[in-house]
């Protein structure tokens, strides 16, 4: 036969996560998700890949917490409390951030201006970018490219960090701001339209490579040192032309002394 009036055990149903939000978040961690489901009482932990932090029970039905920095990939939402564990449920995508492997061109003037791309990975649509200063006209052409447009900043070497919803590249490359020649003197200041005037410009800023631009390519460029250039004008109209100085990367000078050009008899 059996047995009468024994004692009773009781089945507890375990906690059951239904839904998470949101579902994705940063492999550097601190994603703040509310986790609704059943069966959660106080003193409940969470496990989302990594031990979560900040855990608040709301209620039975719903549960606040903070995610720990955890490897990319998807993992199961699980709740443990003193009715059991938690399975089958949702899961939650970690996601790396931005990484930026190459900035082109690497250098621009001080004054702003260059149209930049950088290449990398993980960047996301609404992602910024700051390369010393805050960049400009940020387009977003695909996980792996970001063009932008440098801002003014003072002369030195700056990271290049994309920063989008899963958090700011780190350890990418530099951006170099340069600073624009100027021309303060040209000697002599007036010469044939016919060309051929050898002329001497004093500034500053002057590197190997530059150009001189008096209203015509001159010719026969020299870079003497950083302040004093050696060159030939080229035919010209008559008339005034600015002398401009560009060097690679660091732009061209501006408001620079007048050269006249003046035809022959």
């Amino acid at each position: 036969g059996s047995s009468k009036e024994g004692p009773k055990f009781t089945y507890i149903t375990p906690p059951s996560v239904t839904k998470v939000e949101p579902a994705t978040g940063s492999t550097l961690g601190g994603t703040e998700v509310v986790i609704t489901g059943t069966g959660f009482v106080e003193g409940a932990t969470v496990k989302i890949g990594s031990s979560a932090t900040a855990v608040e029970v709301v209620s039975e039905t719903e549960i606040k917490a903070k995610t720990a920095a955890t490897v990319a990939g998807a993992d199961s939402i699980v709740v443990t409390d003193t009715k059991g564990v938690s399975a089958g449920g949702p899961t939650f995508t970690y996601v790396a951030p931005p990484k930026v492997t190459s900035v082109e061109p690497a250098t621009g003037p001080t004054t702003g201006g260059t149209t930049v791309k950088v290449k990398g990975t993980g960047f996301l649509k609404g992602s910024t970018v700051k390369i010393g200063e805050e960049a400009t006209s940020v387009k977003v052409v695909s996980e792996t490219e970001v063009t932008a447009v440098t801002a003014a900043h003072g002369a030195g070497a700056v990271e290049v960090v994309v920063t989008s919803e899963m958090g700011s590249s780190s350890a990418g490359p530099k951006f170099t701001y340069v600073t624009p020649p100027t021309v303060t003197k040209v000697e002599p200041s007036s010469g044939s339209t016919l060309g051929g005037t050898a002329v001497v410009i004093t500034g500053t800023g002057f590197v190997k490579g530059a150009t001189v631009k008096i209203g015509s390519t001159a010719t026969a460029v020299e870079v003497v040192s950083e302040t004093e250039i050696k060159a030939k004008t080229a035919a010209t109209a008559a008339g005034e032309d600015e002398v401009i100085v560009t060097i690679a990367g660091g732009g061209a000078s501006k408001e620079g002394p007048k050269f006249t050009y003046i035809a022959p008899p």
